[in-house]
């Protein structure tokens, strides 16, 4: 074989082994970024599991104390509020720390997230906090407290409901990025 032929097949061996190691490294990078998203998913995803059990836990308290009032009802929604509220908490540091991959959506995600979470801190702090100043006084009559306990949970659910639309839709435009599908998250 000529020395011509040699030279070609090194540099076409060189060439071939060069763009190979660069489709594995793209392929690599895009690997890191796909387990980013659905660290990124996850982790939102535990946040909305974490606040709707608490949240659950303090609707269950109040509509327990509704129905029978005595005070030993009363700490335990007092107990559920404080919890909510600690939630709450925990649920704004994670979603302060949550990095966005390389992506289009990312940012907006942990935007809308953040939103969401600030929205339920309002509610569980603002508005149940009065919630449970109501169903301490003991000025107002059972009635009075349903009907308080209606009003604000109605404004709750439907501030919460509009900001989980937002997240929803930035969620599922970051899902579909990354080719991922949310009802394996979810």
């Amino acid at each position: 074989m000529s020395n011509h032929w040699k030279l070609t097949s090194l540099v076409l061996s060189m060439a071939i082994g060069l763009g190979l190691a660069l489709m594995f490294v793209a392929a690599q990078r895009q690997a890191g970024r796909q387990d980013a998203a659905l660290a990124l998913l996850a982790a939102v995803d535990r946040v909305d599991r974490q606040l709707a059990q608490a949240s659950r836990e303090f609707g269950i308290a109040v509509g327990d104390y509704l129905s029978d009032p005595d005070s030993e009802d009363l700490e335990i929604v007092r107990q559920a509020h404080r919890t909510l509220r600690n939630s709450v908490d925990r649920a704004l540091q994670t979603v302060s720390r949550l990095e966005a991959p390389d992506s289009t959506h990312g940012e907006a995600l942990i935007t809308a997230q953040r939103r969401f979470v600030l929205v339920q801190r309002r509610i569980i702090r603002a508005d149940f906090g009065r919630l449970v100043d109501r169903l301490e006084d003991d000025d107002l009559d059972p009635a009075a407290q349903r009907a308080a306990t209606d009003e604000v949970t109605q404004r709750a659910f439907a501030a919460t409901e509009q900001g989980f639309a937002q997240v929803a839709s930035t969620r599922e435009a970051f899902a579909k990025e990354f080719a991922i599908q949310l009802s394996v998250i979810q």
